[in-house]
């Protein structure tokens, strides 16, 4: 009974906080400085390989997705039509956010805040990797040669250290807030059988 209550608990959280995605990746707010890495890894962590753990950040992430695709954001999309219900580059941003629920749901069953710390900083690496690779595949602006790809890598080296900050920081307050939250309204014994400080 007890375990549902705190399972019940966690999805409620991990669903307000996604809602709550929408609007920070709507407010101006710094260049790839948003808290959707840090949502994932959370979901990943408390939820572990559920469904829901992908589902959850995948309805947030393309209700917003498609929401900026279809104002500010619609002059950096290649053969945009009136309406756009994906990109390709959307592709590679739903992959790399795919590993970082998977891998954060193994990896950090077991959790405190200098593990979510270096979970965030590896999610943030990982997004980098991945969506760069994107990048150069899906637009033509680059060369498809080894040199093209060093040329997209390069591209988003200088939002890599705000990105970086950005995930940890995020990470973090998600991960105290839910340690608050648990602790003050289950028993020690529930509050630590899914996430162990």
């Amino acid at each position: 009974m007890g375990n549902n209550i705190t399972s019940s608990k966690s999805l409620l959280w991990v669903v307000i906080l996604c809602i709550s995605a929408i609007a920070m990746r709507m407010l101006p707010h710094p260049p790839n400085v948003t808290p959707m890495n840090a949502i994932c890894l959370f979901s990943g962590m408390v939820l572990g390989m559920r469904a829901l753990a992908f589902i959850i950040p995948f309805i947030v992430l393309y209700l917003s997705d498609f929401l900026i695709n279809n104002t500010f954001g619609k002059a950096f999309i290649q053969d945009a039509g009136e309406v756009v219900f994906w990109s390709d580059f959307m592709t590679w941003t739903y992959l790399s956010y795919i590993l970082i629920i998977g891998l954060s749901a193994f990896l950090l069953k077991k959790s405190n805040s200098p593990r979510v710390a270096l979970g965030a900083f590896g999610s943030g690496i990982l997004f980098f990797v991945i969506t760069n690779f994107g990048s150069w595949l899906s637009f033509s602006f680059y060369p498809k040669t080894f040199a093209g790809l060093l040329l997209a890598y390069e591209g988003g080296l200088p939002f890599l250290r705000f990105s970086l900050i950005g995930d940890v920081v995020f990470a973090l307050i998600l991960y105290i807030s839910y340690q608050y939250i648990t602790s003050r309204n289950t028993s020690p014994v529930i509050a630590s059988s899914r996430v162990n400080s």
